[in-house]
This record gives structure tokens, sequence and C-alpha cells, in this order.
């Protein structure tokens, strides 16, 4: 029995008892081997278990340390015990300097972290111990404000908590942004307001001329009224009169209505915009600069030319730009070419701006929409009016380019996609 024997009999043998303990060691060795098999059907999916646990926690594992947002978790004392490689990129901290070596407030500005909790204590942002894009501050290991969008939650059992979870995204690029946009945005008004100062001084001229005459016919109509009875020749006079007084009221009313609504200061509004009415507003307001400048303008419109999407005022401070970088080119006088014209091959609309000044060299042809770059004289231009309409173009999903041949004039294309 001690070397594992089933069982044992005595002599003499009898039938009986033989045939119990032959009975007993086939169940005994049945029993042996069911144990073996349920045994090796245990250790295999055992092995198979522990395997997928192994791969599921790997899995889990690599998915937090690769994640684009950081990951950081609390125990039930708020020690840190998860910090994934964002985190470490996010504040410049290394795994060993936090897990288990750092709590959860001591990543925060006393009064960030009060309003965070607050805000996490409240169901403003997510519900009573949740955070939904909450935006925040964290302290790097500079100790320097690190802008974040942040949702968390806290983690409990049995209703007792025991640790917190966040994730956490880096808003400093998404915040660099927007000041480039708010940049841009004051550079875009700041040059309109250097063309509205330059047509305000052509206007003034352009506005005081109607004025003068009507009130020489208001007067002179005065004077008659005052001398004489009136008569039907005088009437006849009166309502000539009256007409030109009209058409010159409202000649000036229409340019401060156009140099009004190029003055407002409004966010885009993307409409149709009809190219025709574009330069015709266009020519209105800058046709007494043509004049006192001795430029001829010769304007031409395709008949049938397609609407565009984009915002009118926008575009009307592109065209004044090329026409006043026109007229600044030909100080002894010339002529301008303004068109508008559909391409059919490119499917484009096209505004063109065509000079007989001096031209541009082929060196500073290639610079010319470079902010602040300029071929002006000192004190007559600061270079951001044609980096200006590029980034108008670049917006309404259109292009601008210039070509010139040195002595022969310039011509510069705004390029808009159809409506």
């Amino acid at each position: 029995l001690r070397l594992d024997a089933s069982d044992f009999i005595t002599k003499p043998i009898n039938d009986d008892a033989l045939h119990v303990a032959l009975k007993r060691a086939r169940r005994r060795y049945t029993v042996r081997k069911q144990l073996q098999s349920h045994t090796a059907l245990l250790e295999r999916e055992n092995a198979q278990t522990t395997e997928e646990l192994i791969r599921t926690i790997s899995f889990q594992r690599d998915l937090i340390a690769s994640s684009m947002d950081g990951i950081l978790g609390c125990d039930e004392k708020e020690i840190v015990v998860i910090f994934n490689q964002s985190m470490e990129k996010l504040l410049g901290y290394s795994k060993n300097q936090v897990l288990n070596q750092l709590s959860f407030d001591q990543l925060l500005d006393p009064g960030d972290e009060r309003r965070l909790r607050e805000e996490l204590a409240a169901d403003g942002y997510g519900g009573e111990n949740r955070l939904f894009l909450y935006e925040t501050n964290l302290l790097n290991s500079r100790n320097e404000k690190v802008p974040v969008q942040v949702s968390a939650t806290v983690l409990s059992a049995q209703g007792q908590k025991n640790g917190m979870v966040f994730f956490f995204r880096d808003l400093r690029e998404i915040h660099r942004l927007e000041r480039e946009i708010s940049d841009q945005a004051r550079i875009l008004h700041q040059d309109k307001m250097m063309s509205l100062g330059r047509l305000s001084a052509s206007v003034v001229h352009e506005i005081n001329n109607p004025i003068f005459g009507t009130l020489n016919y208001l007067h002179l109509m005065k004077r008659i009224i005052e001398r004489e009875s009136l008569n039907e020749r005088h009437i006849d006079r009166f309502k000539r009169y009256l007409n030109l007084v009209e058409d010159e009221i409202s000649r000036c009313s229409q340019i401060i209505s156009n140099l009004l609504t190029f003055s407002r200061k409004s966010p885009p509004a993307l409409a149709q915009v009809q190219i025709n009415d574009l330069l015709d507003r266009c020519i209105v307001l800058s046709q007494h600069k043509l004049k006192l400048s001795n430029i001829n303008l010769v304007h031409s419109t395709d008949p049938g030319l397609p609407a565009v999407l984009g915002d009118f005022n926008q575009l009307q401070q592109c065209v004044f730009n090329l026409v006043f970088n026109a007229i600044d080119a030909m100080p002894d006088g010339g002529t301008i070419n303004l068109e508008g014209r559909y391409d059919n091959d490119r499917e484009k609309v096209l505004i063109i701006v065509e000079d007989s000044g001096a031209g541009i060299s082929e060196d500073d042809l290639p610079n010319i929409f470079e902010p602040f770059f300029s071929t002006k004289d000192e004190g007559h231009g600061v270079g951001l009016g044609l980096s200006t309409v590029y980034g108008i173009m670049e917006h309404h999903n259109g292009a601008v380019h210039a070509e010139s041949i040195p002595g022969k004039g310039a011509t510069f294309i705004l390029e808009l996609p159809p409506f």
C-alpha cells in the first residue's frame, strides 16, 4: 500500500474477496484517469485564461500609454498611480517622478484645484462626480500654467470613493491658433482703415462738388422767389433745377452709403456676390481719385458672369487695394483696365486689374504678397495691402496672381469659384 498498491487480499485466496478487490482496483484506476483528465483540462483552461488575461491587461496598458490625451489616475488617497506618455510630454515630468510620489493637488494651482473640485462635485459639466470638457490649468515641472481641457470621473465601489481618473487635452496649440486668427482679423481691419483713409480724402472732393452745385441752385431759386413773382417760365426752370438737385443729392447719398458699408466692422457674411455690382461700387468710390490722378479707367464685365459665394465687404476691399496700388504705380497718369471674366477651361470667375505703370521687378515679384513687404517709398505704405488680399482670397477658396513686365505695367488676377 505504501508503494501505491490499490488493495491487498490474504491467503488463502477467496474468489469473492478477489472479485471485490479487483472491482475496487478498477474503480480506483477509473477515478484516477478521470482526475488526470480533469486536471489536464483545468490546466489548459487556466493557461488559456491566464494568457487572455495577460493579453487584455497588456492591451489596456498600451492603450493608456499611447493615448493622444493625457491620462492620470489616482487611488483613494489621491496619490497618482497612472501617468501616461502624453502626461509626461504635457507636464515635463517622468513617470518615476510622479507615480506613487505626487498627489493630484500638487499638479494644480490652489485656485484652479478648488474650482475643479467644485465643478466635479456639481452637475454642471456632465453630472455629479463627473466632468466633461471643462477648461482649467495644470502646473508643469517648471511650475508654469498649462491650459488644458479635462474630462474626469470619481471611481467608487460599494458607495465608497476608491479613486479618480482624468483625461487631459493640451489647449496651447488651439489658443495659439485663436490668437493667430485674432491677429489676422486685426490686420485685415487695419488695412481696411488705411484704405478708408485714402478713400475719404477722395470722397470729400467727390461730395463737395455736387453739394456746392446744389447750394448754388437753391440760392438761385431763393433769389428768384424773393425778387420776382413766379410765372410759368420760372416754374419750368425750377423743375429743371430741382431735378438737378435731386440727381446730385442721390449721387452723394450713394457715395456716402457705399463708404459707410465699406467702413463698417462686421463679421464675415457669405452670400451671393454679383461681380458687376462689386466692380460698379468700387468705381463709384474711386472715380474722383482716378480723375485727380489723371487716370483713365476702362471697365468691362462678361455678360452672364456667374455670381460667387463670398463676403461683399472683403471682396470690395481686395479690389480697392488693387486699384489703389495701380493708381500709386502711375504718378504721372495712365490707364487701368478693370475686367470681370469667366474662365471656361478652369471654371473660375476672374477679376482682373491691369495698369500701365512701371511694373514690378523680377526680384520683387515673388515677395509682394508677404506681410510688410512694400516696393513703395517710405511713408507711402506698410506692405499690408497685398498680404490682406492674399488672405481674403484663401478664405474664399480662391487665389490671387500677379504678372508683370518691368516698364510695361502689372496685372493682378483674383480667382474665385462660381456659386
